[in-house]
């Protein structure tokens, strides 16, 4: 059995590549390095540098290999701030499509969608699912592609929605973040989840630890008023499902080790996009 991690390379990607090789799973890596690189670490794994548009590859990769579950984590992720390169968002659905195609193609029953939520624009706490940005308007499409495939083909699988940690670098909303490292045991997770239920499913992860501005003034942690520029959005998420089928539980949740580590990784990793 091994596990394709498309955008394997990412911030979240590669700690769930790192989390499931020390499980002993096979891993499968194909990413184009757009907007980020390989560790030497990484070269110890099967990878493929190309992108998941590429039918082709795809088709090279599932015949050459036997895979059993897909992590989705490719994607271009431009802000509202960027809107004349905002259509690059739509990336994600073409992309998407084409990996789908080749499931069905190669018969691979199982996907696993990152489904991080960009904080740009005003978020309804009466109904926390709905964005209002070019950002979040390609990942619904996703997700309804992904369920249409599940009643069409019988694929299934798990969407993971989740704040995203480096829009919130930039935009300063209140939320409630998680650590990358219990993002990562989240994605574990889910393919145990796939294995056990045959059962698709919805979470969205939260470790209930909701931050706001004033604790970062409380706090004096610099940090925030550094790198963020002005407030975006209230965003509350509630995970008790998530905790309870998929059996997990954050270990991180002090939000000054979250940024920290978050902000550590980019400066090693700049995204070019």
């Amino acid at each position: 059995m091994s596990i394709l991690v498309c955008g394997g390379s990412g911030y979240i990607a590669s700690h769930t590549v790192l989390k499931l090789t020390e499980e002993g799973k096979s891993v499968v890596i194909v990413d184009n390095l757009q907007s980020k690189h390989m560790d030497s670490k990484d070269k110890l794994l099967k990878f493929y540098k190309g992108d998941i548009r590429d039918s082709n590859l795809l088709d090279e990769i599932f015949t050459k290999n036997q895979i059993d579950f897909i992590i989705h984590f490719a994607s271009n992720y431009i802000s509202s701030k960027n809107s004349e390169k905002s259509l690059l968002n739509f990336n994600n659905v073409y992309g998407t499509q084409i990996l789908l195609e080749n499931m069905v193609k190669h018969n691979v029953k199982n996907i696993i969608f990152s489904s991080p939520i960009p904080i740009f624009n005003k978020v309804s706490r009466d109904e926390p699912s709905k964005m209002y940005n070019d950002c979040c308007e390609p990942n619904q499409t996703i997700e309804d592609m992904i369920k249409w495939c599940n009643k069409s083909y019988g694929i299934n699988f798990v969407i993971l929605k989740y704040l995203d940690i480096f829009s919130a670098l930039k935009f300063k909303p209140n939320g409630d973040y998680i650590h990358v490292l219990d993002l990562a045991n989240a994605h574990v997770k889910a393919i145990d989840y796939l294995k056990k239920e045959n059962a698709s499913a919805t979470f969205k992860l939260s470790n209930q630890m909701h931050f706001n501005n004033n604790t970062a003034r409380k706090n004096k942690y610099s940090i925030f008023s550094e790198k963020f520029s002005k407030a975006a959005a209230d965003f509350i998420s509630f995970s008790g499902k998530g905790k309870q089928i998929l059996d997990w539980t954050p270990e991180y949740t002090d939000i000054k080790d979250i940024i920290k580590d978050a902000l550590a990784w980019d400066e090693n990793h700049p995204i070019h996009i």
